[in-house]
């Protein structure tokens, strides 16, 4: 009985190495990346870093969320199959913390009494509020105007360090 169990044991390995969904095909090659993101030199934890090829990202998703040290390791998923790193070549970046929003004071029926120019108002105090609770400034935090980016090698990876301190809000 020992050795039968010894065999089937010996037998199931090569196919538990084997589980888990296959690489899609056109998957590009991947290498280690890690992002490091600090405010006044000191880490940031929870920021959540997204990376866009260059020529874009197609059906791939290219992230990563930092620790309590400001480290973010890359993965790269496509569907259900995800593999650390990101794809080699130029990969632009933005970050971004997202914040909890306190309650809004009007209700819809009281709104809905105001002139335009009140609405107006309270929409630039709103926006005051909301850029006074963000610590990522919003041009690192859009792809469209994010400066950002890190080159990944072949085998080698790439990292890079952002002083979020370093761009204005």
């Amino acid at each position: 009985m020992r050795i039968a169990t010894t065999l089937t044991f010996i037998a199931a390995v090569p196919l538990l190495i084997g589980c888990g969904p296959a690489r899609p095909p056109g998957m590009p090659d991947t290498a280690p990346c890690r992002i490091i993101v600090l405010q006044d030199g000191n880490p940031v934890p929870d920021v959540v870093v997204m990376l866009y090829r260059e020529g874009g990202n197609g059906a791939l998703s290219i992230s990563g969320t930092t620790d309590a040290f400001g480290v973010a390791v890359i993965s790269t998923s496509w569907g259900n199959y995800t593999t650390r790193g990101a794809p080699v070549g130029i990969n632009r970046i933005t970050v971004d913390k997202f914040f909890e929003m306190p309650p809004c004071p009007v209700t819809p029926e009281e709104s809905a009494l105001w002139t335009p120019a009140q609405g107006e108002r309270y929409e630039r105090e709103r926006q005051a509020l909301v850029d006074g609770l963000r610590i990522i400034p919003v041009a690192i935090a859009n792809i469209n105007t994010t400066p950002l980016s890190v080159s990944i090698e072949p085998r080698i990876g790439g990292s890079l360090t952002i002083e979020i301190s370093d761009f204005k809000n």
